[in-house]
Protein backbone atom coordinates (compact mmCIF):
# COMPACT_ATOMS: atom_id res chain seq x y z
CA UNK A 1 0.00 0.00 0.00
CA UNK A 2 1.69 3.22 -1.29
CA UNK A 3 2.03 5.63 2.07
CA UNK A 4 -0.35 9.13 1.93
CA UNK A 5 1.83 11.69 1.40
CA UNK A 6 1.30 15.83 2.82
CA UNK A 7 3.75 18.42 2.28
CA UNK A 8 5.20 21.16 3.60
CA UNK A 9 4.67 24.48 2.42
CA UNK A 10 7.54 26.98 2.06
CA UNK A 11 6.13 30.60 3.73
CA UNK A 12 9.40 32.21 3.00
CA UNK A 13 12.25 31.01 1.07
CA UNK A 14 15.27 32.19 2.94
CA UNK A 15 18.34 32.13 1.17
CA UNK A 16 20.24 29.76 -0.29
CA UNK A 17 17.80 27.10 1.61
CA UNK A 18 17.57 23.68 -0.65
CA UNK A 19 17.03 19.56 -0.31
CA UNK A 20 20.31 17.93 0.00
CA UNK A 21 21.47 14.37 1.13
CA UNK A 22 24.54 12.54 0.83
CA UNK A 23 25.04 13.45 -2.81
CA UNK A 24 25.29 11.92 -6.43
CA UNK A 25 28.19 9.83 -6.13
CA UNK A 26 29.93 7.50 -8.84
CA UNK A 27 28.80 11.16 -11.43
CA UNK A 28 32.10 12.84 -11.49
CA UNK A 29 33.69 11.41 -14.92
CA UNK A 30 30.09 12.67 -16.62
CA UNK A 31 30.98 16.48 -15.38
CA UNK A 32 28.28 16.23 -12.62
CA UNK A 33 29.28 17.43 -9.23
CA UNK A 34 28.66 15.26 -5.93
CA UNK A 35 26.49 18.20 -3.90
CA UNK A 36 25.38 17.03 -1.04
CA UNK A 37 25.25 18.27 2.98
CA UNK A 38 27.37 21.09 3.22
CA UNK A 39 28.33 19.51 6.92
CA UNK A 40 28.01 15.94 7.21
CA UNK A 41 28.17 15.77 11.10
CA UNK A 42 25.71 18.33 11.21
CA UNK A 43 23.31 16.67 9.05
CA UNK A 44 24.28 13.04 9.93
CA UNK A 45 23.29 14.22 13.71
CA UNK A 46 19.90 15.60 12.69
CA UNK A 47 19.00 12.08 11.17
CA UNK A 48 20.72 10.14 13.78
CA UNK A 49 18.41 11.80 16.49
CA UNK A 50 15.25 10.66 14.88
CA UNK A 51 16.05 7.47 13.76
CA UNK A 52 16.74 8.17 9.80
CA UNK A 53 19.63 6.53 8.06
CA UNK A 54 22.61 9.25 8.82
CA UNK A 55 22.18 10.20 4.36
CA UNK A 56 18.25 10.95 4.78
CA UNK A 57 17.34 14.01 2.66
CA UNK A 58 17.26 16.89 4.88
CA UNK A 59 16.56 20.54 4.65
CA UNK A 60 19.84 22.69 4.38
CA UNK A 61 19.85 26.51 4.88
CA UNK A 62 22.92 29.16 5.14
CA UNK A 63 22.70 32.61 6.25
CA UNK A 64 18.58 33.02 6.90
CA UNK A 65 16.11 29.55 7.33
CA UNK A 66 12.93 29.25 5.50
CA UNK A 67 9.53 29.45 7.03
CA UNK A 68 7.71 26.43 6.74
CA UNK A 69 3.95 25.37 7.10
CA UNK A 70 3.11 21.33 7.81
CA UNK A 71 -0.17 20.09 6.33
CA UNK A 72 0.07 16.97 8.71
CA UNK A 73 1.51 15.44 12.09
CA UNK A 74 5.66 14.28 11.62
CA UNK A 75 8.71 14.47 13.94
CA UNK A 76 11.59 17.04 13.05
CA UNK A 77 15.37 17.59 14.46
CA UNK A 78 16.90 20.70 13.86
CA UNK A 79 20.74 21.05 14.20
CA UNK A 80 22.13 24.68 14.15
CA UNK A 81 24.62 26.50 15.90
CA UNK A 82 23.41 29.72 17.82
CA UNK A 83 19.68 29.60 16.48
CA UNK A 84 16.38 30.25 18.13
CA UNK A 85 13.20 28.12 17.30
CA UNK A 86 10.08 28.93 17.01
CA UNK A 87 7.04 26.44 16.46
CA UNK A 88 4.07 28.80 16.25
CA UNK A 89 4.75 30.95 18.68
CA UNK A 90 6.32 28.35 21.05
CA UNK A 91 10.42 28.35 21.57
CA UNK A 92 11.90 24.99 21.16
CA UNK A 93 15.33 23.29 21.41
CA UNK A 94 17.66 22.37 18.74
CA UNK A 95 19.27 18.90 18.99
CA UNK A 96 15.74 17.58 20.72
CA UNK A 97 13.09 15.93 18.33
CA UNK A 98 10.38 18.13 18.16
CA UNK A 99 6.47 16.99 16.95
CA UNK A 100 4.96 18.72 14.69
CA UNK A 101 0.68 19.06 14.67
CA UNK A 102 -1.25 19.75 11.04
CA UNK A 103 -1.00 23.56 10.13
CA UNK A 104 2.11 23.82 12.53
CA UNK A 105 4.09 27.05 11.53
CA UNK A 106 8.23 26.63 12.06
CA UNK A 107 10.68 29.65 12.17
CA UNK A 108 14.24 30.14 12.76
CA UNK A 109 16.25 32.68 13.91
CA UNK A 110 20.29 33.02 13.56
CA UNK A 111 21.70 35.12 16.42
CA UNK A 112 25.68 35.94 15.94
CA UNK A 113 27.10 32.46 13.85
CA UNK A 114 25.74 32.22 10.36
CA UNK A 115 26.52 28.61 9.52
CA UNK A 116 24.62 26.19 7.84
CA UNK A 117 22.57 24.04 10.31
CA UNK A 118 19.76 21.47 8.85
CA UNK A 119 16.26 20.42 9.77
CA UNK A 120 15.94 16.68 8.74
CA UNK A 121 12.17 14.93 9.18
CA UNK A 122 11.21 11.45 10.32
CA UNK A 123 11.25 9.60 6.99
CA UNK A 124 12.85 12.53 4.92
CA UNK A 125 11.97 14.64 2.24
CA UNK A 126 9.93 13.27 -0.92
CA UNK A 127 11.27 15.05 -3.57
CA UNK A 128 11.80 13.95 -6.59
CA UNK A 129 15.30 11.33 -6.89
CA UNK A 130 17.81 12.20 -10.01
CA UNK A 131 21.12 10.05 -10.79
CA UNK A 132 20.51 8.73 -6.92
CA UNK A 133 19.95 11.77 -4.92
CA UNK A 134 17.51 14.43 -4.14
CA UNK A 135 20.28 16.86 -3.59
CA UNK A 136 19.22 20.75 -5.30
CA UNK A 137 21.54 21.14 -8.27
CA UNK A 138 21.13 23.45 -11.14
CA UNK A 139 20.25 22.17 -14.50
CA UNK A 140 19.71 18.63 -12.54
CA UNK A 141 16.75 18.75 -10.29
CA UNK A 142 13.69 21.21 -11.26
CA UNK A 143 14.80 23.43 -8.55
CA UNK A 144 18.27 25.08 -7.56
CA UNK A 145 16.97 26.72 -3.71
CA UNK A 146 13.65 27.39 -2.28
CA UNK A 147 10.70 29.71 -3.45
CA UNK A 148 7.62 30.59 -1.85
CA UNK A 149 5.11 28.69 -1.43
CA UNK A 150 6.87 25.48 -3.01
CA UNK A 151 5.55 22.57 -1.05
CA UNK A 152 7.74 19.46 0.04
CA UNK A 153 6.52 15.96 -0.21
CA UNK A 154 6.91 13.66 3.33
CA UNK A 155 5.12 10.92 4.98
CA UNK A 156 3.13 11.95 7.66
CA UNK A 157 4.03 11.03 11.73
CA UNK A 158 2.08 7.79 12.94
CA UNK A 159 1.99 7.91 16.53
CA UNK A 160 3.35 4.63 17.25
CA UNK A 161 6.60 5.17 15.68
CA UNK A 162 7.74 7.75 17.69
CA UNK A 163 11.67 7.70 17.98
CA UNK A 164 13.63 7.78 20.70
CA UNK A 165 14.48 10.79 22.65
CA UNK A 166 17.50 11.48 23.84
CA UNK A 167 17.71 13.60 27.01
CA UNK A 168 20.74 15.86 26.17
CA UNK A 169 22.76 16.88 23.82
CA UNK A 170 26.54 19.19 23.92
CA UNK A 171 27.76 18.09 21.28
CA UNK A 172 28.24 21.54 19.34
CA UNK A 173 29.03 24.86 20.83
CA UNK A 174 29.37 28.21 18.95
CA UNK A 175 32.60 28.23 17.01
CA UNK A 176 35.02 30.74 18.85
CA UNK A 177 39.11 31.66 18.25
CA UNK A 178 40.79 29.26 15.18
CA UNK A 179 39.28 26.56 13.44
CA UNK A 180 41.95 23.99 12.42
CA UNK A 181 41.55 22.20 9.13
CA UNK A 182 43.28 19.15 8.38
CA UNK A 183 44.22 18.32 5.21
CA UNK A 184 47.08 16.55 3.26
CA UNK A 185 49.22 17.65 0.29
CA UNK A 186 47.90 18.17 -2.96
CA UNK A 187 48.87 17.09 -6.29
CA UNK A 188 50.61 20.38 -7.15
CA UNK A 189 51.87 21.23 -3.71
CA UNK A 190 55.89 21.03 -4.62
CA UNK A 191 55.17 23.89 -7.11
CA UNK A 192 55.11 26.68 -4.41
CA UNK A 193 58.44 27.61 -2.91
CA UNK A 194 59.74 25.97 -0.15
CA UNK A 195 59.65 29.01 2.22
CA UNK A 196 55.63 29.22 1.55
CA UNK A 197 55.26 25.64 1.60
CA UNK A 198 56.49 26.04 5.01
CA UNK A 199 54.32 29.10 5.79
CA UNK A 200 50.99 27.86 4.84
CA UNK A 201 50.38 25.86 7.74
CA UNK A 202 51.63 28.59 9.93
CA UNK A 203 48.98 31.60 8.70
CA UNK A 204 46.02 32.15 9.56
CA UNK A 205 42.66 32.50 6.57
CA UNK A 206 39.47 34.01 7.09
CA UNK A 207 36.29 33.28 4.80
CA UNK A 208 35.23 35.57 2.46
CA UNK A 209 31.78 36.67 2.23
CA UNK A 210 31.75 35.34 -1.44
CA UNK A 211 31.47 31.88 -0.15
CA UNK A 212 28.71 29.35 -0.90
CA UNK A 213 28.18 25.45 -2.34
CA UNK A 214 30.68 25.27 -4.61
CA UNK A 215 33.78 27.12 -3.05
CA UNK A 216 34.88 29.14 0.00
CA UNK A 217 37.25 32.17 -1.23
CA UNK A 218 39.32 32.80 1.81
CA UNK A 219 40.78 36.84 2.15
CA UNK A 220 44.03 36.25 2.43
CA UNK A 221 46.79 36.39 -0.26
CA UNK A 222 49.77 33.82 -0.32
CA UNK A 223 52.04 34.96 -2.90
CA UNK A 224 51.00 35.54 -7.20
CA UNK A 225 52.38 33.21 -9.18
CA UNK A 226 52.22 32.21 -13.40
CA UNK A 227 51.86 28.32 -12.37
CA UNK A 228 49.02 26.56 -14.76
CA UNK A 229 48.02 22.99 -15.05
CA UNK A 230 46.51 20.97 -17.62
CA UNK A 231 42.72 20.75 -16.50
CA UNK A 232 42.66 18.07 -14.43
CA UNK A 233 40.41 16.82 -11.63
CA UNK A 234 39.16 18.38 -8.52
CA UNK A 235 36.89 16.93 -5.34
CA UNK A 236 35.53 18.49 -2.71
CA UNK A 237 37.99 19.52 -0.51
CA UNK A 238 40.44 20.63 -3.21
CA UNK A 239 42.47 23.69 -2.29
CA UNK A 240 43.43 25.85 -5.05
CA UNK A 241 45.98 28.20 -5.65
CA UNK A 242 44.69 30.97 -7.90
CA UNK A 243 47.36 33.41 -9.86
CA UNK A 244 46.23 36.12 -7.93
CA UNK A 245 47.69 34.21 -4.54
CA UNK A 246 44.53 33.82 -3.30
CA UNK A 247 43.15 30.09 -2.11
CA UNK A 248 40.05 28.58 -3.02
CA UNK A 249 38.82 25.49 -0.70
CA UNK A 250 36.44 23.63 -3.04
CA UNK A 251 32.74 22.41 -1.44
CA UNK A 252 30.23 19.96 -2.66
CA UNK A 253 28.71 21.60 -5.63
CA UNK A 254 32.21 22.03 -7.06
CA UNK A 255 32.96 21.45 -10.48
CA UNK A 256 34.74 18.60 -11.94
CA UNK A 257 37.71 19.86 -13.13
CA UNK A 258 39.96 22.84 -12.64
CA UNK A 259 43.23 24.53 -14.51
CA UNK A 260 45.07 25.97 -10.85
CA UNK A 261 47.05 23.84 -9.16
CA UNK A 262 45.69 21.84 -6.49
CA UNK A 263 47.95 22.34 -3.44
CA UNK A 264 45.99 20.89 -0.73
CA UNK A 265 43.00 18.20 0.04
CA UNK A 266 40.99 19.02 2.77
CA UNK A 267 40.46 15.56 4.66
CA UNK A 268 36.42 14.50 4.55
CA UNK A 269 35.65 15.74 7.92
CA UNK A 270 37.34 18.88 7.78
CA UNK A 271 34.93 19.83 5.18
CA UNK A 272 32.36 19.52 7.64
CA UNK A 273 34.57 21.68 10.01
CA UNK A 274 35.20 24.24 7.68
CA UNK A 275 31.70 24.73 6.56
CA UNK A 276 31.01 25.31 10.14
CA UNK A 277 32.75 28.43 9.86
CA UNK A 278 31.32 31.92 9.57
CA UNK A 279 32.06 34.38 7.44
CA UNK A 280 35.25 35.95 8.75
CA UNK A 281 35.92 33.66 10.77
CA UNK A 282 39.57 32.07 10.82
CA UNK A 283 41.00 28.61 9.79
CA UNK A 284 44.33 27.38 9.99
CA UNK A 285 45.73 24.42 7.93
CA UNK A 286 46.90 21.02 9.79
CA UNK A 287 49.05 19.10 7.47
CA UNK A 288 48.34 15.45 8.05
CA UNK A 289 51.04 12.57 7.09
CA UNK A 290 50.05 10.67 4.09
CA UNK A 291 48.64 7.21 4.64
CA UNK A 292 51.82 4.85 3.64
Amino acid sequence: MTPKVSYIEVLHPGIACSIQDAGRVGYLSEGIPMSGFMDFEMAGLANLLLGNNENTSVIEWKLIPPKLKFSAPCQIVITGIDVDIYLNSELKEAFKVITIKENDSLSIRLNKVKGYGYIAIKGGIRTEKILGSRSFYPNITKHSFFKKRMKLPFVPFIENTITKQFSKINYYKKPSGITFVDVFKGPEFELMPISLQSDLCRKLFSINNQSNRMGFLLNEFIEAHKNSIISSPVLPGTVQWTPSGKLIVLMRDAQTVGGYPRILQLTESSISQLAKVPTNGFIQFVLVTNAV
